[in-house]
């Protein structure tokens, strides 16, 4: 029941909350007005099922797509609307298309959120029509990865099912490829059934939803347009697979110096006890040494073996990256300038020409990923014959990696974040990518970026061709 008293006072107190005055002209009728709004919308709320048996003969697709919505989001009371598509296969029973279409108003007229509102249609129909099969898609905003895709965020790759929402991640700038660490607005999980589009190529193993915004060009000149994923299928497109943290700039003698002395410990360092050895392989690591270590400010000793330096302090800072089978970078690396970056990198690698690395850590050439991707360079991982992790890497301009697409039935959750940019750092079989984000539904985000929520009953859940087809009428195809 609405109580449209209670409507009146809450939205006087609303307006006086945020600093209006109520009693202005073009607010002080604004409770009343409301209160109507609710009225007319709980009236709207009810209507009759009416189903007819005439054609109980019929047995193919009914199908009413484009039916345009308004809801209220129920976590801000910011409107929130789209299209939503309604199929169903008869079992003797019909009923008339304009009482789909009041279906979808008679659930969206209130405060909701998008997934229950598809999951609401689909059994409201499901349970009055006992149709052979539902299928309803909603389209609001929404993009989202498979469960086995990782996303970079400060502390190295994680996968989408295993954040707290809490991680600062990698947003990535479309128009620059600018890679900037930032903690997600939303966290995503959804349960899906259905096809999802995958991009394969030397450099991309990417898996999404149809819907899902992509970021691709179609030339090497670099130009980069967004779209659907569904829309790129049976092309070849240009994934980028990497982006740029800050710039190159002029290095300061003491940041060079420690940034090049943390790449000789991470490849050949070990604490003992309350000191920190870095041993030389080469006349360039004792070179490097006798440059680098007078900047970090404790006291050490150089010899032909190396450096010692002593102190507890360092340590204990250096003690967690681990041994060699299980090292990782210290904390910061990825958020450093592409300036530093590079001397770190660079020092790290055993040769002057192009990057590769051997790693008995798996955590280690991860992280190693993880700092060239926000670089620009694309790379490639994998795990040798040898029992080790062999990582290459290369700059070719800019970072794109051509993919085939194909088609692939997936059954599982699908994940993703919202972040400002629209686009993460992401990585799926140790391959990366610059692709979509989830753009909130919510009002709270920009609006105008697609998301898709599905729900699927009898025929169209377990039969794929019904479900092929169901998609292919949705979209024209």
């Amino acid at each position: 029941m609405i109580d449209r008293e209670k409507i009146r006072q809450a939205i006087r107190l609303f307006l006086e909350g945020i600093g209006e005055d109520p009693d202005r002209e073009g607010l002080k009728e604004t409770p009343e007005r409301i209160a109507r709004m609710w009225e007319e919308f709980e009236s709207m709320r009810s209507f009759d099922m009416k189903l007819f048996e005439e054609f109980g003969n019929y047995n193919e697709m009914v199908l009413v797509k484009d039916i345009r919505f308004y809801s209220l989001c129920e976590h801000h009371l910011l409107p929130f609307f789209g299209k939503v598509h309604i199929a169903y296969v008869p079992d003797n029973l019909v009923c008339g298309l304009s009482k789909l279409v009041r279906t979808v108003r008679a659930f969206s007229l209130r405060p909701q959120v998008q997934e229950r509102l598809t999951e609401e249609i689909a059994d409201f129909l499901n349970r009055e029509l006992k149709p052979k099969g539902v299928g309803v898609v909603i389209e609001a905003e929404h993009l989202c990865y498979s469960s086995d895709t990782e996303v970079l965020t400060e502390e190295g790759w994680k996968p989408f099912k295993d954040l707290t929402g809490n991680e600062r991640v990698a947003q990535v700038y479309p128009e620059t490829l600018e890679v900037e660490f930032t903690r997600p607005l939303m966290l995503h999980r959804y349960a899906f059934s259905g096809l999802m589009v995958g991009f394969l190529g030397k450099h991309i193993d990417l898996l999404v939803s149809p819907d899902h915004r992509m970021l691709y060009a179609e030339g090497m000149d670099g130009k980069l347009l967004m779209g659907p994923a569904y829309r790129l299928l049976g092309r070849r497109p240009l994934i980028p697979c990497a982006g740029f943290t800050g710039d190159f700039g002029a290095l300061a003698p003491e940041s060079r110096g420690i940034v090049r002395f943390l790449a000789l410990y991470v490849r050949q360092g070990e604490v003992r006890g309350r000191e920190v050895f870095v041993r030389c392989r080469s006349e360039r690591d004792r070179a490097i040494l006798r440059e680098s270590v007078p900047h970090v400010p404790f006291s050490y000793s150089l010899s032909r073996e190396g450096a010692v330096v002593r102190s507890p302090e360092l340590a204990e800072h250096l003690r967690p990256l681990g041994d060699m089978e299980r090292r990782r970078l210290p904390a910061g690396i990825l958020s450093l300038s592409c300036g530093l970056k590079e001397e770190f990198i660079r020092t790290l690698s055993a040769t002057e020409g192009k990057l590769r690395f051997l790693c008995l850590s798996k955590r280690l050439a991860g992280d190693l990923q993880a700092i060239l991707a926000t670089m620009g360079y694309m790379t490639n991982l994998y795990y040798g014959d040898d029992g080790k992790w062999c990582l290459k890497a290369e700059k070719v301009g800019y970072p794109l990696g051509e993919a085939t697409t194909y088609r692939m039935p997936y059954t599982g959750f699908i994940y993703s974040l919202t972040v400002p940019s629209g686009f993460l750092l992401v990585r799926r079989n140790y391959k990366t990518a610059v692709s979509g984000n989830c753009m909130s539904m919510r009002g709270v985000m920009s609006p105008g970026h697609v998301t898709t929520t599905s729900a699927l009953r009898g025929a169209f859940l377990k039969d794929i061709k019904t479900r092929e087809e169901f998609l292919k009428l949705i979209r024209g195809l």
